[in-house]
């Protein structure tokens, strides 16, 4: 009797404290193929506590030198319950992340919308002059997830020495 007791009162204790696992997460992949720029990196990081309370970062180098940072929370980048967040939904979601599909020539970019707009109600960073300027370029980009709802952002990489702009 005292077993089925003690149990009682430690499942409880368990469940709750596997909602507060903290994520500390890291992914990276050398993408100077896809950039042309030189010794490019892309690294990935969920980091925080409690896995829901996480924050999000994903930068690119080149030569040691910070190219670009998105720095979000990363819970509204996944579908998954607050409180069931756990260590390997980051993980999944970062290796989706640095995925070969995510990187694609200029030529691939989404098209504008009647309206001016790109799916998913983000509006561009750029004119549209600058933005079909690159589509129609011989440049890269960099596709990651903007919240979960939100479709993409898109980071262009113009040429070998230029930085990225981030066009959406």
């Amino acid at each position: 009797m005292r077993y089925i007791v003690l149990t009682f009162l430690i499942l409880p204790i368990l469940s709750f404290a596997q909602g507060k696992q903290a994520c500390n997460v890291e992914v990276s992949k050398d993408i100077s193929s896809y950039t042309r720029l030189e010794n490019a990196k892309l690294i990935g990081v969920v980091a925080g506590s409690p896995c829901y309370k996480a924050e999000l970062k994903i930068e690119i180098y080149s030569n040691g030198s910070l190219l670009y940072q998105y720095k979000e929370s990363f819970k509204p980048h996944i579908a998954v319950h607050w409180e069931d967040v756990i260590e390997k939904d980051a993980l999944d979601f970062l290796n989706g992340e640095i995925e070969d599909y995510r990187f694609i020539k200029c030529s691939s970019l989404p098209e504008i919308e009647q309206n001016g707009d790109l799916p998913y109600y983000d509006n561009l960073l750029v004119s549209k002059q600058q933005y079909k300027s690159y589509k129609n370029s011989n440049c890269s980009a960099y596709m990651h997830t903007y919240k979960h709802y939100e479709g993409n952002r898109i980071v262009v990489f113009p040429g070998n020495k230029e930085q990225p702009i981030v066009v959406r």
